[in-house]
């Protein structure tokens, strides 16, 4: 049998208030294969952002 690992990055936010920034979105990804959970989360202008890359 041959197996294979996979590694996936996996990054979680929950509940947090992010401002501050003055880009479009508040995250910038620079890896393409990572997975980004944010929910609950409240954007620069205090609305809720729920949002997965």
């Amino acid at each position: 049998m041959k197996f294979s690992l996979i590694f996936v990055l996996l990054v979680l936010f929950w509940g947090s208030r992010m401002r501050n920034y003055v880009s479009e979105s508040p995250v910038t990804i620079q890896n393409n294969q990572a997975v980004i959970y944010l929910s609950g989360c409240f954007d620069k202008e205090e609305n809720l952002y729920n949002k997965t890359y």
